[in-house]
């Protein structure tokens, strides 16, 4: 990870792999598959970003943070 310190703050200008390489930020949305119905699936499809979505994480459990 690439950081610039500004006034003893730190932002990070580019983020890298473990490999070094330069790692592409990505968008994703996590599904919980119960209680997923046909008219919940449709209206998904509708949000403006499932356009720009690079994966789709599908799960049987509750995820937090």
């Amino acid at each position: 990870m690439l950081t610039q310190t500004v006034r003893g703050r730190s932002r990070v200008l580019e983020h890298t792999d473990m490999y070094g390489q330069r790692a592409v930020p990505t968008n994703g949305l996590t599904l919980n598959i119960r209680g997923m119905t046909p008219k919940k699936w449709n209206s998904i499809q509708d949000l403006d970003i499932f356009t720009s979505l690079d994966f789709i994480l599908l799960t049987e459990h509750f995820l937090s943070a």
